[in-house]
């Protein structure tokens, strides 16, 4: 009637307050509305309803959907439960509407690692060999969002990520593999201008990119004022801080790039004095050549990720360029050597004895990086490990890329308010299927509506479809007003195995609008 049509105006007139509109709503209009609802809403809903008419759309939003979604992710021990998180809407692209919402939520070091999912430990038996994230109507809500976001259309989902301390790292330099749970040198004892390190993450190899930074600890450091300058006085090639250089590289497909070595971009290993002229013990070097990377595949999995074992691609490559001495592991023989026979020539000390050249020793390396991935579903592309599901009550759907023209509902979309579910485990295709409905006839007799239409469904490999007439042989229920018998003819198409029901049985469905 009257006031159903009222309420799915408002559902439309709010979908596009709420979700795409920067300004309220006009006083004009709000005036047409609230007086239309005194004539058909109970009091209550007229005063939520002139509640949410005088809130800007930013602040309705907050009101209805901050809380709709329940988030959880795929840890070793089940699903963790994000406690808490931001919702908002997509900031506006330039010359189109906002179309989407934004999930925003930090988990901290207490929070166990996100990993693949397992339907051992997770449940259910989606297809999926990589971490997932998931989001459920939230039951507690004050408001059902079904409705809202049930004719919206799904283009893709963006996940951008943020870590940092990132210390699950694989390490090698020229001389093999490197343990870090405890210091170590990683040019080596004797440092040369071929000497390098090399680390790779196997968490951030799978990633596409959009930052990266190595977070350098160093031990045992000079600790004289003047740092390096100070320290290597007396050696005949002064070195500063400035003149201790890396070249980094990037291996790509086998191969260490940028090449040639000469087109490497530079940067210096420590960190300059600050001002009170002593070494810093922390530097951070961003990694820029992020173009180079290339994500690897995760099925042939941690173990070989290895860069002995012939990787080809997730590592970073620091190699010792400068200065020409390296930290004078060669010179400072001599140089000792020099200074010794000088004093014993001059039976006095003369002069100061150069210092031993540094060996640079890390207590810790770690990495924060940022990465992005983008899953459309209305282009025909896919990518692998990139996976969209669909949850329904009883199963799940995957969500295949598509042509455009033909777009994925944002939520699961059924044609009707109420569902029966009917699982057969006998019956072949083809052949007749007669059920009995014994109804409790006096609640129909009692009701002041008339009895909604009914329409039945079955299921095949493409989702639910609406069961022809000529499979209806009989029916003398009368559309379940009363207790029958209905007859149908099982489709050639009916699908045992679908995802989105309980596998091993035919499924059909009788759906109702209120």
């Amino acid at each position: 009637g009257a006031e159903q049509a009222f309420r799915q105006l408002l559902g439309r007139i709010f979908r596009h307050f709420i979700l795409f509109s920067d300004a309220g709503v006009d006083a004009q209009f709000r005036q047409q509305l609230t007086e239309v609802a005194r004539q058909l809403l109970a009091p209550q809903a007229q005063r939520v309803l002139e509640q949410l008419l005088q809130m800007g759309p930013e602040a309705a939003f907050q009101r209805l959907l901050k809380e709709i979604f329940v988030i959880s992710l795929t840890t070793p021990s089940g699903w963790y439960f994000v406690d808490r998180f931001v919702t908002t809407r997509l900031e506006r692209d330039p010359g189109r509407l906002r179309r989407g919402l934004c999930f925003r939520f930090t988990l901290g070091p207490e929070v166990e690692p996100i990993v693949c999912y397992s339907g051992e430990i997770h449940g259910g038996r989606l297809g999926a060999a990589a971490p997932l994230i998931r989001f459920q109507h939230n039951p507690q809500a004050s408001f059902c969002a079904y409705s809202l976001f049930d004719p919206l259309p799904l283009e893709a989902v963006t996940l951008d990520v943020r870590v940092q301390g990132l210390r699950d790292l694989k390490l090698y330099n020229n001389i093999g593999k490197i343990d870090s749970s405890k210091p170590f040198q990683p040019f080596g004892p004797q440092p040369t201008l071929s000497s390098y390190l090399a680390l790779g993450s196997y968490e951030v190899a799978q990633k596409r990119l959009t930052g990266l930074t190595l977070n350098l600890e160093w031990a045992e450091l000079p600790t004289a004022f003047g740092g390096f300058t100070s320290h290597y006085a007396g050696y005949r090639q002064a070195i500063a801080e400035a003149d201790i250089r890396i070249d980094i590289a990037v291996l790509q497909d086998g191969i260490w790039r940028p090449q040639p070595e000469r087109q490497r971009p530079s940067v210096p290993l420590f960190q300059p004095t600050g001002p009170t002229d002593r070494l810093n013990r922390t530097h951070s070097i961003a990694i820029e050549a992020l173009d180079l990377f290339r994500p690897i595949d995760a099925v042939p999995g941690e173990a070989k990720f290895d860069l002995q074992l012939g990787a080809g691609n997730g590592f970073i490559r620091l190699g010792l360029s400068g200065p020409e001495g390296a930290f004078g592991h060669a010179e400072y023989p001599l140089l000792l050597a020099t200074a010794l026979s000088e004093r014993v020539r001059a039976k006095k000390p003369l002069g100061r004895v150069p210092n031993p050249p540094y060996t640079p020793l890390l207590a810790s390396v770690s990495v924060d990086y940022a990465a992005r991935t983008r899953i459309c579903v209305d282009d025909g592309r896919t990518q692998p490990r990139q996976q969209l599901f669909h949850l329904h009550p009883f199963g799940h759907a995957e969500l295949r890329p598509i042509r455009a023209g033909n777009p994925y509902a944002l939520l699961p979309r059924y044609d009707t308010d109420g569902n029966l579910f009917i699982g057969i485990n006998g019956g072949a295709s083809g052949e007749a299927l007669t059920l009995l409905f014994d109804l409790n006839e006096e609640t129909n007799q009692q009701s002041a509506f008339e009895s909604p239409s009914v329409t039945w469904y079955y299921l095949n490999a493409q989702g639910w479809q609406r069961l022809p007439a000529m499979n209806i042989v009989l029916d003398t229920s009368n559309g379940f007003i009363c207790s029958g018998v209905v007859t149908l003819i099982l489709p050639e198409d009916l699908d045992r195995q679908s995802s989105m029901m309980p596998a091993g049985r035919a499924w059909l469905r009788v759906g109702a609008n209120e």
